[in-house]
């Protein structure tokens, strides 16, 4: 597949990140720079939100070109990694924009100047950010993801529902360090299917090239797994509770884990839903 409803943000002399349909997505940190991904098992069919979030604290008011950050929705026309979630290369490709905004620099009638900071709630989310947001309307034939159908977890649940995403985990990093992949493949067989269904391309050689990875790491010994503690352990409710983030108090990704030689480091984020009176790694 090479025409890919992509995602992409750039920033300078600040930190950003971009959520699709209050699924965050996409993060530039403080030095700047730029990132992408291919994101169709999040679009819906019809009007989709998108929002831009640029952290003041993280602004380089000395910095050799003005603080800015853009958001764009693109058909790209390139070749992707579908394993790695990136754009390779862009360049000398035509792609079609269905959707901009930005902060700072030249982006003074995008959105509407956030002159005033919007507190962000949520564990491991930073307050005082500044939003700009812009809605598409994309009129292409999508599937009805899973995730839209997965119940919304209330608010006075999310405790209890804390405690069976962490032992859930913790779980998986027993099995990991053992070298065995079943549970997660159990766990996320739904979301491979439907990235199957998005992107194209086979179900068992992406199962089969996850056990290989597990199995070792580049430099030929086991992962060393980080072990998902408690009062470091977030989960953070997305899509109107619809899908959980299982995350670090920092934001990464809870299941996290380094090369014995200190020079590789591999994570697996996941997103839960609870269906069926149990849960599954949706996304």
């Amino acid at each position: 597949m090479n025409r890919l409803l992509t995602l992409r943000v750039r920033t300078a002399g600040c930190a950003a990140d971009a959520s699709l349909n209050d699924l965050p997505l996409v993060r530039v940190g403080g030095t700047g720079g730029a990132t992408a991904l291919p994101v169709h098992e999040f679009l819906l069919r019809g009007l989709n939100r998108l929002m831009l979030r640029v952290d003041p604290a993280s602004i380089d008011a000395g910095a050799d070109v003005p603080p800015s950050a853009e958001l764009v929705l693109h058909l790209a026309r390139a070749p992707v990694d579908l394993d790695r979630s990136s754009i390779l290369d862009t360049s000398g490709q035509r792609d079609l924009l269905l959707a901009r905004t930005g902060w700072g620099a030249g982006f003074a009638d995008a959105g509407g100047a956030p002159t005033e900071p919007t507190t962000s709630s949520g564990e491991g989310e930073g307050a005082g950010a500044w939003h700009r947001g812009v809605d598409v309307d994309l009129p292409v034939d999508l599937p009805r993801w899973r995730w839209l159908d997965a119940p919304a977890v209330p608010v006075g649940s999310m405790e209890a529902m804390r405690a069976r995403a962490l032992q859930c985990v913790q779980q998986r990093v027993l099995e990991f360090r053992r070298g065995d992949g079943a549970g997660w493949l159990g766990l996320t067989r739904l979301a491979r299917e439907e990235r199957a269904v998005a992107y194209g391309g086979n179900v068992r050689a992406r199962e089969q090239a996850f056990l290989d990875t597990l199995r070792a790491a580049p430099d030929g010994r086991p992962w060393s797994w980080s072990w998902p503690e408690s009062d470091d352990f977030v989960l953070r409710p997305e899509a109107d509770g619809r899908l959980m983030s299982c995350l670090r108090r920092d934001g990464g990704p809870v299941l996290e884990a380094q090369s014995r030689d200190g020079r590789h480091a591999w994570s697996l984020p996941l997103r839960l839903a609870w269906l069926d009176e149990r849960l599954h790694g949706l996304r």
